[in-house]
């Protein structure tokens, strides 16, 4: 009973950021071994205004271990063989040289927190200040084994500094090769067949440093036929919820007019299968997506249920239709252990109950080789349906005029309230790096509420905003002009967002009954960096709140969510704190025009590949509690319009990829130049009209692609 649709996605493109990054191919790959040379120059030593010293390269970030010197480090991603087992794979350095650049004083990577009650709860932190010696111990670790859908990959966190708290001696590591063997086993049946699903393949392109070497390694040796039906968007819902919705068949012709290939999948096709243990509704639907995603060619999966997660602690505990599943990041700890999350469908390649104890993405239990896997294999979003359909369909329906507008200049803005966490922890340092690095160079408008001191002396941010963020400041501006875009920061409740702190006042960004008064006909995309406000078993939680009226997709915690104690700064990205993913996320969608999922997953994912040297389960935390709230599929730019929605007025286009289903046509009045990192998939009719059209080596245009050049 599947039912049929077409959709195009935006394939997204991950801009590695490697201008002073050099690596070169020692040794090809031969014998089951491969080398590499990684090489960082161009650093800078700035003292910033704590009195500490800060070393920075461009593309690099922090060591993300509170309480290890704040040096930087770059992850590396380099593919194996596609029959390379994950426990067949040694990695190995060694140093070419080293440089004494005497001493300095290196501050410490700040703790993670929370806020608990009345009071900020503070994570673990590493206590290495103490100690005698170069810190972190090495330079290149091995941060593990990852697959993403066929392909096969190792993860490599490089940091070209060392520190001795003691001494205060800073050394640099410039130069390193490293070495990768293995041991590869007979390719299958099954494996050749899996080598013709090319659905991560731009997303390998941009984000391997070895792609170039690996993409022979990924090509089938036999043909193989080409499956009878595909699927690249799938919606799991209920019988019961597809048979009441009176939009859901119009949304399945939105989405076939989108270019993709919809089905809705309900108990029919996932209630008899038998998943991993407790083989609940969870562990079903993500049964059929492991045996389903490959050769149906699934790339997004909405959501649509009841999302109450099952919750093994709980002996009564109810499950919702459509549940999230419950995950357990801090299980080791005495309090904030849980979190529900929709990555548990994302990722279909790990082991989410690695050590076999029925508490699914523990931290200290299913980390390592085979277990929990941040490189996701689909792209999830989720429309929680709590009683009847009502608001399901007015979702869709939204969600359906938002995809066909053709008239949205209003989107190109973003209103930016920022509370402090705590004394030292001010977020307008989040919205003064968005506006800086990606939303006023994309020409973006911007609207400021900061703490400016009026609630208390403490709080008054260093950065002037355009209204100070008191009550009702928020809700009032909201409701009265359109954005494109709302991120805020602030502490947080399952119904609210608050401004202030514990000993600084108390009032409300926005709260649940606030979302009524919001126009939905210019519906944003929502950013919550607060706790819980996605808390799915409370109906009335804010991010559906919005949802339902206000956002056209929502990304909130399910659970509490964890802040770095500091001026936040774009360093921080491996950190995976709240500000850290909803900064990348912005810039993914703004910079990059991805969709809604493929930015979150996309930043998530990168997070993710940082979980050897992590510090605990906070970090984890973060990454599963972050749900969208949404169509999978929803950007700010125009999918299939007669204008091409990356056709920048200066005429050079990089950084795009125009997917399967789009139809438009880029002029120039003078010239076009198309970049190196531009991919029109097959399925997309792409024109570019200009006097001049050059396009750069490295465009890739795909079989099947149609593309026509006018000069």
């Amino acid at each position: 009973m599947a039912k049929r649709l077409k959709h195009s996605f935006w394939c997204f493109a991950i801009c590695l950021l490697i201008c002073f990054i050099l690596i070169e191919p020692a040794i090809a790959a031969d014998s089951g071994k491969l080398s590499y040379t990684l090489k960082a120059t161009g650093y800078t030593i700035q003292t910033v205004s704590d009195g500490f010293d800060r070393v920075l390269i461009d593309g690099y970030f922090s060591y993300a271990v509170p309480g290890y010197p704040a040096l930087p480090c770059k992850i590396f991603r380099f593919a194996v063989p596609y029959d390379v087992p994950a426990k067949h794979i040694e990695v190995e350095y060694s140093v070419r040289r080293t440089e004494n650049l005497g001493k300095f004083n290196i501050g410490e990577l700040p703790p993670m927190a929370t806020r608990e009650g009345h009071r900020i709860l503070l994570g673990g932190k590493a206590d290495v200040y103490s100690k005698d010696a170069y810190l972190p111990e090495k330079t290149i670790e091995y941060l593990g084994f990852s697959q993403m859908r066929k392909w096969k990959f190792v993860n490599v966190k490089y940091t070209p500094f060392q520190y001795n708290p003691i001494s205060r001696e800073l050394r640099f590591v410039p130069e390193v090769v490293v070495t990768i063997t293995y041991t590869s086993a007979p390719r299958t049946l099954g494996s050749e067949s899996a080598l013709s699903d090319n659905k991560m393949d731009q997303r390998a392109r941009d984000l391997f440093d070895n792609y170039s070497e690996a993409e022979a390694w990924y090509k089938s040796t036999k043909v193989s036929a080409k499956p009878s039906v595909t699927y690249d968007y799938v919606i799991i819902t209920t019988n019961a919820i597809e048979s009441s919705s009176t939009q859901l068949s119009n949304f399945l012709t939105y989405l076939s007019g989108k270019g993709y290939s919809p089905s809705v999948i309900t108990e029919d096709e996932y209630g008899g299968l038998t998943g991993q243990s407790p083989n609940g509704t969870a562990e079903k639907i993500r049964q059929w997506l492991i045996n389903n995603y490959s050769s149906y060619g699934i790339v997004y999966v909405l959501m649509i249920g009841d999302p109450d997660p099952d919750d093994p602690s709980s002996g009564s505990d109810s499950v919702g239709d459509v549940p999230m599943k419950m995950c357990w990041p801090r299980n080791y700890e005495l309090w904030y252990k849980e979190a529900p999350t929709d990555y548990f469908y994302a990722d279909l390649t790990g082991d989410w109950d690695l050590n076999g104890n029925g508490y699914f993405g523990e931290y200290n239990g299913d980390r390592g080789t085979g277990g929990v896997d941040f490189a996701n294999e689909v792209y999830v979003g989720r429309i929680p349906v709590y009683s009847g359909v009502t608001d399901l369909d007015s979702v869709l329906t939204k969600t359906m005029a938002y995809g066909n507008a053709t008239s949205i200049a209003w989107r190109k803005s973003a209103l930016l309230p920022m509370s402090f966490s705590d004394a030292s922890t001010d977020g307008a340092y989040l919205s003064e790096a968005m506006k800086t690095n990606y939303l006023t160079p994309n020409s973006y408008s911007n609207y400021t509420l900061y703490m400016q001191g009026s609630v208390c002396a403490s709080a008054n941010s260093s950065f002037t905003s355009d209204e100070e963020l008191v009550t009702g400041a928020t809700v009032t501006r909201w409701s009265n002009h359109t954005y494109g875009m709302v991120w805020w920061w602030g502490h947080g409740s399952a119904t609210s967002a608050s401004l202030g702190y514990t000993g600084c006042g108390w009032g409300t960004i926005i709260a649940n009954y606030n979302a009524s008064s919001l126009n939905d006909s210019y519906p944003s995309h929502v950013y919550q960096c607060s706790c819980l406000n996605g808390y799915p078993e409370n109906s009335g939680n804010l991010g559906t709140a919005l949802l339902y009226n206000g956002a056209v997709t929502t990304t909130s915690a399910s659970r509490v969510s964890w802040y770095a104690v500091t001026s936040w700064y774009t360093g921080l990205k491996y950190y995976c704190d709240n500000a850290s993913i909803g900064y990348y996320y912005g810039q993914e969608i703004v910079a990059n025009s991805k969709e809604a999922s493929k930015a979150l997953f996309d930043v998530k994912s990168d997070m993710g590949a940082n979980m050897y040297t992590y510090w605990g389960g906070d970090h984890w935390m973060n990454l599963f509690d972050f749900n969208l709230y949404g169509d999978p599929s929803t950007s700010l730019v125009i999918e299939g319009s007669t204008g091409c929605p990356d056709c920048p007025t200066d005429g050079n286009i990089d950084n795009v990829t125009y997917t399967a289903g789009t139809t438009c046509t880029c002029s120039n009045a003078t010239a076009l130049t198309i970049g190196a990192n531009v991919t029109i998939e097959a399925g997309a009719t792409v024109t570019f009209t200009a006097p001049s059209v050059t396009l750069q080596p490295g465009f890739h245009a795909e079989s099947g692609a149609s593309v026509t050049i006018n000069q």
